[in-house]
């Protein structure tokens, strides 16, 4: 009844096939997967590099002008050194 059962043989063939089928998805899709995580994180490595350079345009920016509001302080508390020419007394030429 072994060999001539057709339901026994045709789930011979059909578990190593389904198997094998779903390996080769599986396969499929981790490798996509992989491609995928490859390049986020190239993507990310390109993305934290352009943060760091922000982050320095950012701070020479807050610099810049740190000094340039340092710098304008100091001018506006200088007393300041342009006055009036003191005019002194005449004299007299002798004419």
């Amino acid at each position: 009844m072994s060999n001539l059962d057709p339901i026994g043989k045709v789930k011979e063939w059909i578990t190593p096939s389904l198997v094998s089928i779903v390996g080769i998805m599986l396969w499929s899709q981790l490798t996509e997967l992989r491609t995928d995580v490859k390049q986020l994180l190239i993507t990310q490595s390109g993305n934290v590099v352009k943060i760091a350079n922000l982050e320095q345009d950012i701070e020479e920016l807050k610099t810049n002008y740190l000094s340039h509001e340092l710098a304008t302080l100091r001018k506006e508390s200088e007393p300041n050194k342009v006055g009036k020419k003191e005019e002194g007394p005449e004299v007299p030429t002798g004419e």
